[in-house]
């Protein structure tokens, strides 16, 4: 599912119409753990039972900076995976891109909108219900559409705690 994706200019533009002039505040460019990753932070995974059952409901990146410094487009997707009593297994791929703009000090939005889903929708997350009873962990995939870079990081906070998966029963 996640491999290169064309990606069009349209997320860019909606980002970049109406921002005018913005001031960021935000902490001095860090290097990323991985080297030749730009900055990049994982967003809080919730694991619940809810309406549509069991869900676990994965939050697009809290944080992405663009390559180069200038405005760039991003995207971010997940995977849901699941252990099987013995190994983690891909559950569901099917989630989709979701595009946002960056620049060096981070994403950029619009009246409170960073990330967009298909058809300019606004969109922050992926969610997975319906769930049967068991262990999950998200796959995070971030794309940096200026040189096509993609980095694949399973999600390590759940549920507002550090952990590497969540259990539903």
């Amino acid at each position: 599912m996640h491999t290169n994706v064309a990606v069009t200019a349209r997320a860019l533009l909606a980002f970049t119409i109406g921002l005018g002039a913005i001031t960021i505040d935000a902490p001095a460019v860090e290097a990323h753990a991985t080297a030749g990753v730009p900055h990049h932070v994982a967003s809080n995974v919730q694991c619940f039972t809810g309406t549509q059952g069991r869900t676990v409901r994965a939050f697009a990146a809290s944080t992405m900076r663009s390559v180069t410094g200038a405005i760039e487009a991003v995207q971010w997707s997940s995977d849901l995976w699941y252990w099987t009593g013995s190994v983690w297994a891909p559950y569901d791929d099917s989630a989709g891109w979701l595009d946002a703009a960056a620049n060096g000090n981070g994403l950029l939005g619009s009246n409170g909108v960073i990330w967009y889903g298909i058809g300019a929708r606004q969109q922050n997350s992926w969610r997975y219900a319906g769930l049967p009873a068991g262990s999950y962990a998200i796959k995070q995939f971030y794309r940096w559409t200026y040189n096509g870079l993609q980095h694949p990081e399973w999600s390590g906070v759940y549920n507002n705690t550090a952990a590497t998966y969540c259990a539903l029963q």
